[in-house]
């Protein structure tokens, strides 16, 4: 299990992230983007932005852990932080920070 604040101490702890908010809640950013978010609500979730690949996997493989939501086809993923372990969350983390952060700017 893992606290939305142990999830914001490893978003934070990635290279240049600042934290910054949009629509009610936390973000955070590399490069002024969006990598990552902590969803409102009673339950701990994070969204992170993973490949369609490890989206379905995950998916997949624990459908209580992860889930989509509106913006899925984007790669905006749900982890539910209290069926997730810090490691994992960590790898998935990385994994967002880095599509984004090496993710060509749109003119």
């Amino acid at each position: 299990m893992l606290s939305r604040s142990a999830a914001r101490k490893i978003l934070l702890a990635l290279p240049d992230t600042s934290e910054g908010a949009h629509m009610g809640h936390p973000d955070f950013r590399v490069g002024n983007r969006i990598f990552a978010s902590l969803a409102p609500g009673k339950k701990p979730v994070a969204v992170v932005k993973l490949s369609a690949a490890n989206q379905t996997a995950l998916l997949t493989m624990d459908p209580d852990a992860y889930s989509l939501n509106g913006w899925s086809r984007m790669g905006w993923t749900n982890v539910h932080l209290d069926k997730t372990t810090p490691t994992r969350f960590r790898t998935l983390a990385q994994e967002s920070w880095s599509a984004v952060a090496s993710a060509p700017r749109r003119a």
